[in-house]
């Protein structure tokens, strides 16, 4: 009987069948586990949402800018977050609300400073690491002062708000709403608003602490007041120190 290939398929097939449905079920079984173990780590760091870019995380951020009281930033430009070289932004029309008392506070890359032997302006390596991703028409130290020139437009149109000026390498970009942060990254193979974000939580994981002492660290101690009215473009055209 067992000479009939008729026959011999068809246990070979059940059997095989059977040695795959095995092996399927071990490997989901670890993956399904290993999910779960990545899963658990990233709550026990605070991680709430996670976002593929920032333009991913578009409409959970405005919810949060909504009613905050608090609101910090962090960032190289902020065009994603200004509406500064288009009409669209993720928080300009929602700054420029009138009613709601905020204390907001912006940090940004300083557009001003220029290296000597003693010191780096990091606004420059920033520049040759975009350079290399993306071709640009303003350089990079023009496209903040741009920023600098709305940020001073709203102002005088009763915003307020505090800015400060900060000369490290960028490497995060952070944005906290009272007790909710995102938290995304700057790198050399991609521009800050294509990076992944993190939604995380005050008192849920330390993420949330990371991103509020490292805030805090450049705000106190690594940034400048920047008060001036007239035009940051121009000065930084004009290679003047503000």
């Amino acid at each position: 009987m067992l000479n009939n290939p008729w026959l011999i398929g068809i246990i070979t097939s059940i059997v095989g069948g059977i040695l795959i449905s095995i092996a399927i079920s071990a490997f989901s079984l670890r993956f399904r586990t290993a999910v779960l173990r990545t899963l658990l780590h990233l709550a026990r760091a605070g991680v709430y949402q996670y976002f593929r870019t920032q333009n991913g995380a578009t409409e959970v951020i405005r919810e949060n800018c909504q009613q905050a009281k608090e609101v910090r930033i962090m960032a190289v430009r902020a065009w994603s977050l200004f509406p500064v070289a288009q009409e669209e932004s993720q928080l300009g029309d929602i700054l420029k609300g009138k009613g709601i008392q905020r204390d907001l506070r912006i940090l940004l890359l300083s557009p001003f400073l220029r290296g000597t032997e003693s010191e780096v302006a990091f606004i420059d390596k920033r520049a040759e690491e975009v350079d290399k991703i993306y071709d640009r028409e303003t350089h990079l130290r023009e496209q903040v002062a741009l920023t600098i020139d709305h940020i001073r437009d709203l102002k005088r149109n009763g915003l307020e708000c505090k800015l400060r000026l900060y000369n490290e390498l960028p490497v995060f970009k952070i944005v906290i709403f009272d007790d909710n942060a995102f938290v995304g990254g700057f790198n050399r193979e991609n521009v800050g608003h294509n990076n992944p974000m993190y939604h995380v939580r005050r008192n849920e994981g330390v993420l949330f602490d990371l991103a509020d002492r490292y805030f805090n660290y450049i705000w106190d101690y690594r940034s400048v007041d920047y008060e001036v009215d007239g035009s940051a473009l121009e000065s930084v055209k004009n290679n003047d120190s503000p």
